[in-house]
């Protein structure tokens, strides 16, 4: 299936993002993993019992754990790019073994970004691995093009294809090194099921997310991960104006659920059109493909944070206006 909803947004005065959209991307996300694991998908029975769960709950999870968070340094395993990639889990407190979320975030942003989904993807029942190589971090603002304010030239070098390929090297060896460490049964990375796993971006980490699941890029070959994600969330994804949609979107095949919204604009100039935040789910196949548009909301909305974006004006941000009327498409597979 392929859907959109559209919902209008009410931000209160402190600009706390509403926990409901973070629960709905759960509820979604949950939903993939039944998809991923038949081909091919059929309707749900008005009798199948998680949708009587789903209809008797809403987006409320059966129960909120504890959380447990730990930070570490995993060392690169990219000879153009070596050093140490920062790292953080969290995950319930509570003994068990959980199903991933490996989230990528934004452009100067560390692998403390995205606290309120996080938490609501932890106290939900998830583990949740956030990794950002320093150099795209607050480093990145910090830069050559930084010292002349050129900031749209700044985040133009960071989405370019030498940065993202150095982004896929880096995932990949993230990901070796967390199998290492599962199969080896290192506490607390023994509590995760690898065999569950979703990637999720936002911002530059949703542009590393479109190419490992599939977006053809110029000069790019993705790296084979070990096991591949059950599916994908794109959180203000990216689209460059160049090159043939059809062609760049259309092998993306697994589930994915994108977030946008119609003030989807970044403080540094380069996404100003809502077109371009579409353009991925607009151009992808049909086949369990799911988009939520808010109505008003902005791009710091979108990164979880609760608090200013990070941007080159101190957090301040920019005032973008998405170009373009709401657009909504659905369509059946």
């Amino acid at each position: 299936m392929l859907a959109s909803w559209n919902f209008p947004l009410s931000l209160p005065g402190s600009g706390r993002p509403p926990i409901q959209f973070a629960l709905l991307a759960l509820v979604v996300l949950q939903l993939f993993f039944v998809a991923a694991c038949s081909t091919p998908r059929q309707q749900p029975s008005p009798d199948d019992p998680e949708l009587r769960r789903y209809a008797e709950r809403a987006y409320q999870p059966e129960r909120r754990h504890r959380i447990e968070s730990y930070r570490d340094r995993w060392l690169s395993q990219d000879a153009a790019a070596p050093g140490d990639i920062p790292v953080s889990l969290s995950l319930p407190g509570e003994p068990g073994r959980y199903p991933l979320i490996v989230y990528l975030p934004g452009l100067g942003e560390s692998v403390e970004a995205g606290k309120q989904w996080r938490a609501a993807w932890v106290e939900a029942g998830y583990a949740v691995l956030i990794m950002q190589p320093e150099r795209f971090g607050a480093m990145a603002l910090q830069g050559r093009y930084a010292k002349g304010a050129d900031f749209t030239s700044l985040a133009k070098e960071n989405y370019a294809a030498p940065a993202l390929a150095e982004r896929l090297r880096a995932v990949h060896s993230v990901m070796e090194e967390l199998a290492r460490r599962i199969e080896q049964q290192q506490a607390p990375y023994d509590r995760i099921d690898p065999r569950n796993w979703v990637l999720a971006g936002y911002d530059l980490g949703a542009q590393t997310v479109q190419a490992l699941i599939g977006e053809q890029v110029a000069g790019i070959e993705p790296p084979k991960l070990r096991q591949p994600p059950a599916a994908a969330m794109l959180i203000s994804p990216y689209a460059s104006a160049t090159g043939g949609l059809t062609h760049r979107f259309g092998d993306i095949k697994l589930p994915v659920f994108v977030a946008t919204a119609t003030e989807d604009s970044d403080s540094f100039g380069v996404v100003t059109s809502l077109a371009v935040r579409l353009a991925p789910f607009n151009y992808m196949p049909p086949g369990d493909k799911y988009m939520l548009l808010l109505s008003g909301g902005s791009h710091r909305l979108l990164g979880g944070s609760g608090q200013a974006e990070a941007s080159p004006d101190g957090g301040r941000g920019r005032s973008h206006r998405a170009a373009g009327a709401n657009r909504r498409r659905a369509a059946a597979c």
